[in-house]
């Protein structure tokens, strides 16, 4: 199951993971099988709350701390869907981006996703992806692509509120 951001403490502000050798030792953990962890925030952004199925634009922001600066990884696409839909492809595509086992601190807007990833991703991915009333979950592609990735890192969540959530990606997508 993945934790909240309360339950680890934050050795820096933003850390982030696309090679091992891109950060220092203090900044390695151990696995659950015992290899090297890293530690990785990941901001995942949308331009609308709205649960209507339109066309929205998502973008994530990956930031590692390498001699002293902070290095960037983004992206950002539009998908027609619901909230959540692009919320879930943000994160998956981010996640997709790995390369080496991480602790990867997921800081977004989107609480029902946090909550899901939190409570039923491991239920969902050993019940392939059914729900208890017999019924496929909403945005099972999103899922399985998430559940796919997280096989190698440990996820921890961070709900940040929507004027935060904005500035912050904003910010990042502007650099």
């Amino acid at each position: 199951m993945a934790a909240h951001v309360s339950d680890i403490t934050l050795h820096s502000k933003i850390i982030s993971i696309f090679h091992p050798r891109w950060l220092s030792p203090c900044q390695r953990g151990k696995h659950k099988e015992g290899g090297e962890m890293y530690k990785v925030d990941v901001w995942v952004w949308t331009d609308s709350r709205s649960t209507a199925s339109d066309l929205k634009d998502y973008a994530y922001s990956i930031e590692m701390l390498r001699a002293g600066r902070v290095e960037k990884r983004r992206g950002q696409n539009q998908i027609v869907g619901s909230w959540n839909k692009a919320s879930l492809s943000a994160l998956a595509e981010a996640l997709e981006r790995f390369t080496a086992n991480a602790e990867v601190i997921i800081h977004s807007e989107n609480r029902w996703m946090l909550t899901m990833i939190d409570r039923y991703l491991e239920i969902w991915e050993g019940a392939d992806f059914w729900k208890s009333k017999n019924e496929k979950v909403a945005n099972e592609p999103e899922w399985r692509r998430i559940a796919k990735a997280k096989h190698s890192l440990r996820l921890v969540t961070d709900p940040i509120g929507f004027d935060r959530s904005k500035e912050l990606m904003e910010h990042a997508l502007n650099d």
